[in-house]
């Protein structure tokens, strides 16, 4: 949005619009009719989403479950691509249509090249009448036991030396990004690898017909700051300008937007790379790239490694709403994350105090989540942490002014002894409006624990209402997860239950209590606007 230095914003309301896809997507126009279309992974295939959509909202409608081509053994299958793995999808024959570059999983570390005949056979670009031409394009082959590639195959695909004896399995995990920065019509590429660190970048010495990859470096000369990631990197093209088709062969200046292509063993942190792309500037005429942030669309995020779960309180008394995350890190252990607000209640702006905040890491725990309440009536917020076991755990907070440190006191690792399934994530909410909060507990079954306060505001003494608060399962397997928070989304004036779940879906139970014994989901999924309630 916005004018350049384009400004990148959520918008959760596109959500719904897109279909449910995992691993790798790919936009590119099929069918030519202006609207980026989308190419997603399926049980190691390709599948192909046509954009019907009107002006800036997209409707995507499945054109193909599952992309075939005529291969070279003589009868057509899927084209096949590893959910690790990412394909590069242009027009590489300057025909008017979409071909497809995929890693062959036989031949490992050879290019497959599937030449859509689309436009030659019927006139248009939409058929999707893929052949496979070529078993080794560019002429390379990526080493199968590390990240080097060897360049100059015969026209058999045999290599011109022989490759090291295999020693161990071999891996698997490559992506591709067709790029062409010196402006010569031929597509070059990035390759990542999943044992690499780097991108590998290959020049195409060939022709249209015959691409043949002559050099390689990684450290191309047109990045102005090499790139050094954890883990098996890959490179997506963003159009500079917001708009226009993405991709190699577009005219469009685009950007590069780097960032791992597996999860685990990754360093999520810095690790979105966003290249600038300066032709058009005075003087550049070739695609030059220079660093702009390594946490692209992560600036304005707090962002920890896995399972956050965050809470909203006032911990020093300042009137400003502050900010706790428990996360697990990279190694897995138990941690709290603590941000003091230094901005205001309608604009925060929440600075890291401490990432290992109450040395929770040290606690032999798993999967930590928060509630926060007064639970003995000094006007202070207390902290409760639900986790992988059966018990919730209690710290008194104990800060002592407004601007001097946040200390919390751990009273309990078994809060009263309460029990209610495992994986715990607890929560503290006036749901009946008797001006004492009820005390929730999601579990892992998807059910919600509701206990009463029988005792006083300064002594409470927590009674089991339920084990399954209005019958409340968003469970859609075996377990569901849930996470449950008390407020009044709608300003009604009466408690209403928000509850995250396992599936990623935010379920929405309006005035909670006048609802019991049965409560309904108003929406499966939603989002909140913060101007004005539920949309």
């Amino acid at each position: 949005v916005g004018i350049p230095p384009w400004s990148w914003i959520p918008a959760p309301r596109y959500i719904p619009l897109f279909p449910r896809f995992n691993s790798w997507v790919e936009f590119g126009d099929f069918d030519g009719d202006g609207d980026e279309d989308l190419f997603c992974s399926t049980n190691g295939g390709v599948a192909l989403y046509r954009n019907n959509g009107v002006g800036q909202v997209p409707r995507f409608t499945l054109r193909s479950p599952s992309i075939t081509a005529l291969w070279d053994f003589g009868f057509r299958t899927a084209i096949y691509v590893l959910s690790i793995d990412r394909p590069g999808i242009a027009d590489l024959d300057g025909d008017g249509d979409l071909d497809i570059l995929a890693f062959d999983n036989f031949e490992i570390g050879k290019i497959n090249y599937f030449r859509n005949f689309s436009r030659e056979r019927y006139g248009h670009s939409d058929s999707l009448d893929y052949v496979q031409v070529s078993r080794c394009w560019g002429r390379l082959v990526e080493n199968q036991l590390s990240s080097q590639v060897i360049l100059g195959l015969d026209s058999n695909c045999q290599t011109p030396l022989p490759l090291p004896s295999v020693l161990r399995p071999s891996h698997a995990g490559s992506t591709i990004n067709l790029l062409n920065p010196n402006r010569d019509s031929l597509p070059d590429l990035l390759l990542g690898d999943v044992e690499g660190h780097f991108l590998t970048y290959l020049h195409n010495g060939g022709n249209r017909s015959l691409a043949r990859m002559t050099w390689q470096t990684t450290t191309p000369t047109f990045l102005d700051s090499p790139l050094a990631m954890t883990k098996f990197p890959a490179a997506y093209a963003l159009p500079t300008n917001g708009t226009g088709a993405v991709g190699w062969g577009s005219s469009t200046v685009q950007d590069l937007v780097i960032c791992p292509n597996e999860f685990y063993g990754s360093n999520l942190n810095r690790h979105v790379w966003h290249y600038r792309n300066l032709r058009g500037s005075p003087g550049v005429l070739r695609d030059s790239f220079a660093l702009i942030t390594k946490s692209f669309v992560l600036e304005d995020m707090v962002h920890h490694y896995l399972k956050a779960s965050p809470v909203v309180a006032d911990w020093n008394g300042d009137s400003l709403p502050d900010l706790l995350v428990a996360y697990e890190n990279s190694a897995l252990k138990p941690c709290l994350a603590l941000y003091r607000n230094k901005g205001t209640s309608a604009a925060p702006n929440f600075e890291l105090l401490d990432s290992l905040f109450l040395r929770l890491d040290t606690v032999p725990i798993r999967n930590p989540r928060l509630a926060a309440g007064d639970l003995d009536g000094d006007g202070r917020m207390d902290l409760l942490i639900g986790h992988s076991d059966s018990t919730i755990m209690h710290y008194r907070n104990i800060t002592a002014t407004s601007t001097g440190p946040i200390q919390f006191q751990r009273i309990s690792y078994d809060y009263q002894g309460l029990r209610s399934g495992i994986e715990l994530a607890p929560e503290l909410g006036d749901l009946d409006g008797d001006g004492k909060p009820e005390l929730l507990v999601g579990m892992r079954n998807g059910q919600i624990a509701c206990f009463q306060n029988q005792g006083t505001l300064t002594n409470p003494a927590w009674v089991k209402f339920t084990d399954s608060l209005g019958r409340i399962n968003v469970a859609e397997s075996i377990s569901g997860w849930a996470a449950p928070r008390v407020g009044d989304l709608n300003r009604d004036g009466l408690a209403d239950l928000i509850v995250g779940s396992e599936s990623g879906k935010v379920f929405c139970y309006p005035s909670l209590w006048s609802s019991l014994p049965n409560a309904r989901a108003s929406n499966n999924v939603f989002v909140y606007d913060l101007a004005g309630g539920v949309a």
